[in-house]
């Protein structure tokens, strides 16, 4: 009824080239698990430069955090990699590390086994039939699901999301609280569109510690669970990004030239030689 809000198509875009590198089959083609292999190797960079780079004084804070901008050439390219390399460090750790749950079933099924009660298990929404053997769908509406949607929130929540199925009659409802300030914050209800019989609820009060974790791994991904400031601060880390490619290619090269071996100088010419 509103229409398609301006710039959609740019922000997919840029969402796809994200997650999945604009290659084709998006979620279910290559790009994902090259992403996914991608965020491995930066934790690899990450966890082997902290260790090449450990100080003799590791209780000085000067040592770890303040770079030495009066040296020049070498010195100071390895001073901006390593202590801001340092500034950056969970950051970077904290992006791969909730990456990756979006990348492989295999992490994100070790997660919840790890941080999720045993009997806790999330609905998942029907596989899409395979392409060419779909059925014509049936004409849902949306009268019995949205009344018992609003008896079961009331007045509650600020928003609802409805996602239809792709197969089925069990239509999703996210619901955000009025002083929702996150993604996560959210309760989850599944409910039969034809019947009006509720199927699962999910709400976010009665999630251990452990499980609001999951469901704010979005927001930690991107630093808005620490609010405009995370978000800040991530955004600064991901424009640094570059300067540890230049600053690492810069030392490459340096050291290649330190270890060329000096041309052997010429003896004194005898006449006659």
């Amino acid at each position: 009824m509103l229409g398609s809000p301006r710039g959609e198509a740019f922000f997919a875009t840029v969402r796809q080239l994200h997650r999945w590198l604009l290659l084709p089959g998006d979620g279910k083609g290559w790009g994902r698990p090259i992403t996914g292999t991608i965020a491995l190797g930066l934790i690899v960079m990450l966890v082997s430069g902290l260790v090449l780079r450990w100080p003799r004084r590791a209780g000085s804070v000067k040592m770890w955090l303040k770079p030495n901008f009066g040296l020049g050439g070498r010195a100071l390219h390895r001073s901006l990699h390593t202590v801001i390399g340092t500034w950056v460090l969970p950051v970077y750790l904290t992006m791969t590390l909730t990456g990756l749950y979006f990348s492989f079933e295999w992490y994100k099924d070790g997660v919840t086994w790890l941080l999720a009660r045993p009997h806790v298990t999330a609905a998942k929404m029907p596989a899409k039939p395979p392409r060419g053997r779909a059925e014509p769908a049936s004409p849902i509406g949306f009268d019995q699901a949205s009344t018992t949607f609003r008896r079961e929130e009331g007045s509650r929540f600020s928003k609802a999301l409805l996602t239809l199925p792709a197969a089925g009659t069990a239509i999703r409802i996210r619901s955000w609280g009025k002083a929702s300030l996150l993604e996560t914050t959210r309760d989850e209800f599944r409910i039969d569109a034809v019947t009006g019989q509720l199927v699962s609820t999910e709400r976010y009060a009665d999630k251990t510690f452990g499980e609001t974790i999951i469901a704010a791994i979005y927001d930690i991904h991107r630093g808005a669970i620490l609010g405009w400031p995370g978000k800040l601060a991530f955004m600064m880390a991901a424009i640094l990004m570059p300067l540890f490619s230049v600053t690492g290619i810069l030392l490459y090269l340096s050291r290649r030239r330190l270890r060329r071996p000096a041309p052997t100088p010429l003896g004194r010419l005898v006449p006659g030689e």
